[in-house]
């Protein structure tokens, strides 16, 4: 494979020697430009020059011979191109043994495809010989480039250390470790490329972690491994640290084979810095040698990467990129300049949150009209009301909520009023607390919000759960109580007494008309009769209630129309079949591009994994929380959460992100590979890491920003907050504020809901940019549909457009598509967790709702914070502003 190939003699322990180990090498002539062979060393090895093996290889010369066999030049007669043949001694050749560590070189090598390593093609058997075909590598291996040319120029010798790094680093992706690598088995070919050779030795990580592995060079070993056997990732980084040593010095580091010398220059440490030895030597050269070569494993850097990036100039990932491959998920954690901020930067950004926090605090404060008293008050009454028509022994479940009147909401829309005048609106009411009682355990109404319950249930759930809603006043608005429920009594009791129904819905009796009921109830009543009442609200409405009773007590209550008003919006058919059609095109094209992923082997199926499981624990938290809303005890909560829906809903958002990611990212890390920097160190647990810091900061920022602008078009397009409420995240807010378990499930599902998205909406700018294939058109049709994505979800599905919202549109669209081309998917993520945290922020000091909101905001500027602090990387905050002005002087 050129010059010289094969190792030095291998050590290996006494166990596993093999006395045509103990063979010295010998070279052909050229071997050593050095050293030419005298005469009487000329040899052919085993075969002529021009000698066939069978019909397709033909013999050009000897490469190198030692004790692990010979290698030659031969020509492929078939395929018309040089290969090389490393042969097996012939007394060996027969030795099922040697065979199969044959074989499993073969198959140890086949695992690594990269430039810079040496490519194996497969064994073959001529009579009595058995041989490996390998790439040819027209070159000298670097041990004899060292010794003839001495130590190479800086700039030559990092170009040869980041290909050394890529190579190890690629065997290191598919868990092979070399155990053998040193200058000898480091080709460079007449292009100045490098190949790393001889994977004789090397193996999988999991099985060698498992057994004692001493074969190896002695000087060329980790001390653990020279030690106890015991190789890791780490040892190849010693040995890399080594091989780096002598080639930015022209010296190696142990100059000895014997066992015991080299166990005890281990011991002492003693390993000379390459500054002592040549002063061309490049400090961060020199860190990164000095890290290798730490004594305790855990003190060496962790990956090849990481050596990578510490080595000075260029940028790995952009030569990767230029090269035309795929940098590995690894290459990209670790990629050059995806670092901290500038402390100006950072204190910028820290300063832009507090002012998009003040301006939406001060616009949704000056509009927002919270409910008048809390829940666990308005849960009093309503009990109150039941007990009070002799409904008594309550059911031990009981779940509860708020409903907004959306017919109000848009009268408000189309003819603003004031803060104050909402305040003193006493009909019809804009929010409605309601409470619901069964003696079977409540299942969540909607599947992808646990946390949430709605008054409407299944249809034959009045038969089943008495229910009172009321106002935030306390005022009765709706009463459902089915016959048999607990106090209803089982006879008639008399006749109906229907003051306390006109009482606590603050009607009076004298302004009521009997008139014959035209609307059935949803529950058996044996007397129903409708009310016509005058001068509500503001003396001048009339309104229409229908009353039932049964057995001679009122079971029923309504306000005619009412109920319909208070119902949510829902998108019109056109809108709904859209979106689902949009989403079943895309997750089409997310399954057929994980299918074609995997079959590749393309995905980063780790950070998937990661991802996927995150996923999985944010739900699990959600359902399991929904579990204690609904009241059910532990037991029924788990049955339910493993057998029910609950569990497929786990499952179907954690299957979702798996194969969301594996569909995207190889594609990202491909042609937005630094998108990506930010997400895989935190999926690696690199928490503290500076490019988590700075995505975490601008993500924040960003999302405090749009949310600011969400309440700035909202106030100037004279919108009240009970519009607010009737779009989805506001309103989920709200029914968020029930409990403590109610807030942390919602914190949950926003978390998720975060990652979710901003997966997809990476998805979606990557299937945009492979139909445009133009960075400039992707970005404009980003914009376009991430806003109208988002449009959707925060103004609701079938709207009329509207100035206001086409302008939040645009901002949110413009913002997400900057998150991704100049911060990355995990700022995106951000985002969007403070978008969808946002909707209902307001700080009344004498609200009810004040601790959630305070929470939000200590959440917000905890998440600020943080995002700031570590994207400083240690830097002082003050010292090189206050510096910059001087060193300029």
């Amino acid at each position: 494979m050129g010059r010289t190939l094969l190792a030095d003699t291998p050590f290996t322990s006494p166990h596993d020697r093999d006395p045509s180990e103990d063979e010295t090498l010998s070279r052909p002539p050229g071997g050593n430009a050095d050293a030419p062979s005298s005469g009487t060393d000329f040899h052919h090895g085993r075969f002529e020059p021009g000698q066939r093996l069978g019909s397709r290889y033909r013999i050009v010369g000897l490469l190198g011979a030692g004790g692990m066999g010979e290698v030659y030049r031969a020509d492929d007669l078939e395929l018309g191109q040089s290969v090389a043949l490393k042969f097996l001694p012939e007394r060996v050749a027969a030795d099922e043994v040697w065979l199969a560590r044959f074989r499993h070189e073969v198959r140890t090598a086949r695992e690594v495809a990269h430039p810079n390593i040496c490519r194996i093609y497969d064994i073959g058997r001529q009579d009595e010989h058995v041989f490996l075909t390998m790439e040819y590598i027209d070159g000298e291996d670097l041990a004899s480039v060292l010794r003839r040319m001495g130590r190479p120029s800086s700039e030559k010798a990092i170009e040869i250390a980041r290909q050394i790094c890529l190579g190890l680093a690629a065997a290191h992706e598919r868990k092979v470790l070399h155990r053998d690598l040193k200058p000898a088995n480091i080709m460079i070919d007449g292009r100045g490329r490098v190949r790393i050779t001889d994977f004789g030795l090397a193996g999988f990580l999991e099985d060698l972690e498992a057994a004692s592995a001493r074969a190896g060079t002695p000087a060329y070993m980790a001390p653990e491994q020279l030690e106890a056997g015991r190789v890791s990732v780490r040892s190849d980084i010693y040995t890399l640290g080594l091989i780096l040593h002598e080639l930015f010095t022209g010296k190696s580091v142990f100059e000895t084979s014997d066992v015991e010398e080299l166990k005890r220059r281990h011991a002492s440490g003693s390993v000379t810095s390459p500054s002592s030895l040549s002063e061309a030597v490049d400090p961060a050269v020199e860190r990164v040698i000095s890290r290798c070569l730490e004594a305790e494993p855990e003190a060496r850097p962790q990956s090849v990467y990481q050596v990578l990036a510490a080595l000075p100039g260029g940028d790995p990932l952009a030569a990767a990129l230029a090269a035309g491959e795929t940098p590995s998920p690894e290459l990209v954690a670790n990629a050059r300049g995806a670092g901290g901020l500038r402390p100006a930067v950072s204190i910028g950004l820290l300063m832009a949150v507090i002012a998009f926090l003040s301006i939406t605090t001060l616009l949704n404060t000056a509009t927002t009209v919270m409910p008048a008293r809390a829940p666990a008050t308005l849960s009093v009454v309503a009990e109150q009301i039941l007990t009070e028509l002799g409904y008594v022994d309550l059911p031990a479940y009981s779940v509860s909520g708020y409903d907004v009147n959306a017919v109000l909401s848009e009268s408000l829309r189309t003819s603003p009023r004031s803060s104050d005048e909402l305040a003193g609106l006493p009909w019809p009411p804009r929010y409605r607390y309601w409470q619901r009682w069964s003696a079977e355990a409540f299942i969540p109404s909607d599947m992808h919000a646990p946390e949430e319950f709605i008054i409407d249930g299944p249809v034959d759930a009045p038969n089943r759960t008495a229910t009172v809603a009321i106002d935030s006043r306390g005022r009765l608005l709706a009463l459902t109580v089915p016959p048999g429920f607990a106090g209803a009594p089982s006879a008639p009791v008399g006749e109906v007494d229907w003051s306390p129904l006109f009482d606590r819905a603050e009607l009076h009796r004298d302004n009521a008309v009997a008139i014959p009921p035209e609307t059935p109830t949803p529950v058996y009543c044996d007397e129903v009769v409708a009310w016509r009442v005058d001068g509500v609200g503001d003396g001048t409405t009339a309104v229409t209630v229908l009353m039932g009773a049964v057995g001679g007590r009122p079971n029923y209550f309504e306000f005619l129309g009412l109920r319909e008003d208070m119902a949510p919006n829902h998108a019109s058919m056109t809108s709904v079949t859209a979106v689902e059609v949009f989403w079943v095109v895309l997750n089409v094209v997310i399954i057929v591009l994980a299918y074609r992923n995997l079959r590749a082997g393309r995905s980063d199926y780790r950070s998937a994994l990661r991802c996927a499981l995150l996923i999985a624990g944010l739900y699990g938290l959600m359902e399991v929380l929904s579990i204690s809303v609904s009241g059910a005890n532990s037991l029924h909560g788990a049955l339910g959460l493993v057998n029910g829906r609950g569990a497929g809903h786990i499952v179907l958002h954690t299957v979702e992100t798996w194969l969301y990611y594996l569909a995207i990212e190889p594609y990202v890390r491909r042609i937005w590979p630094r998108m990506l920097v930010g997400l895989l160190r935190l999926l690696s647990g690199r928490v503290r890491d500076p490019a988590v810091g700075r995505e975490m900061l601008i993500g924040v920022t960003i999302g405090c920003g749009l949310a600011a602008l969400l309440s700035l078009v909202s106030y100037a397009d004279g919108r009240t907050t009970a519009d607010e409420f009737a779009r989805l995240p506001v309103w989920s807010s709200l029914r968020a504020m029930m409990s403590p378990a109610h807030y942390v499930s919602n914190r949950a599902h926003v978390v998720a809901w975060a990652v979710l998205d901003g997966v997809s909406y990476a998805g979606v700018l990557l299937i945009l940019r492979l139909l445009a294939r133009h960075a400039l058109v992707t970005a404009c049709l980003g914009v376009v549909v991430i806003g109208s994505m988002e449009y959707e979800v925060f103004t609701g599905e079938g709207g009329n457009p509207n100035w206001s919202g086409m302008a939040y549109a645009a901002g949110i669209g413009i913002g997400f598509v900057f998150i991704y081309a100049r911060a990355g998917v995990l700022a995106a993520m951000f985002a969007m967790f403070v978008l969808r945290s946002m909707g209902l922020f307001t700080m009344e000091l004498d609200a009810w709702s004040r601790p959630y909101h305070v929470a939000l905001l200590v959440t917000l500027l905890a998440l600020a914070g943080y995002g700031f602090w570590v994207s400083l990387a240690g830097r002082p905050i003050f010292r090189d502003m206050l510096d910059e002005p001087r060193a300029a002087a």
